[in-house]
């Protein structure tokens, strides 16, 4: 896939393929917002919302500005079950809005090319921390265990204990 990137001191753009629309990535939010366009709030490289300006603390805004064929109400619903099932959000925000079956693939098709061009720039938005185990694991006795036959060859253990402590005396 080509793309054309433009850099500047404040802000990066890209152009998608096929004028499918462009992706701006800044510091801050843009003020001159377009209407059919998706906001991604991102703090540590961390998806922290979707279409969110005022509420959430962010360090990176990607603002992704779709062709006019695009319903942006709709990418923004997809990216939150995106990041619902990915396990980044606990809620979708968009619980009310519906999207229409006929829109589904081409939506669903447009948020894998913005992931996938993202991922290839080392945004990974949803990737999810290991989660450490919370407290000692259980361990049980169980008759399973307890029907297990097994010997215990008190002649070789003696002679294996007596074999260290020799060497731990010379």
């Amino acid at each position: 896939m080509e793309l054309k990137v433009k850099i500047l001191k404040d802000q990066t753009e890209i152009a998608l393929p096929d004028n499918q629309g462009r992706i701006v990535i800044t510091r801050k939010l843009a003020r001159n917002k377009s209407a059919n366009s998706v906001t991604l709030s991102l703090k540590a490289g961390k998806l922290v919302g979707v279409q969110s300006q005022d509420n959430v603390d962010a360090d990176r805004i990607i603002t992704i500005q779709a062709s006019w064929d695009l319903e942006p109400a709709y990418l923004a619903k997809r990216f939150a079950q995106y990041a619902v099932e990915r396990g980044t959000f606990k809620a979708d925000p968009f619980a009310n809005t519906k999207i229409p079956s006929s829109q589904l693939p081409t939506i669903n098709a447009f948020r894998d090319l913005i992931l996938t061009i993202l991922a290839g720039l080392g945004f990974e938005l949803f990737a999810t921390s290991k989660k450490t185990p919370k407290g000692k694991p259980r361990h049980r006795w169980t008759k399973k265990v307890s029907q297990v036959a097994f010997k215990v060859d008190y002649d070789a253990v003696g002679q294996l204990f007596i074999g260290e402590s020799a060497m731990r005396c010379c």
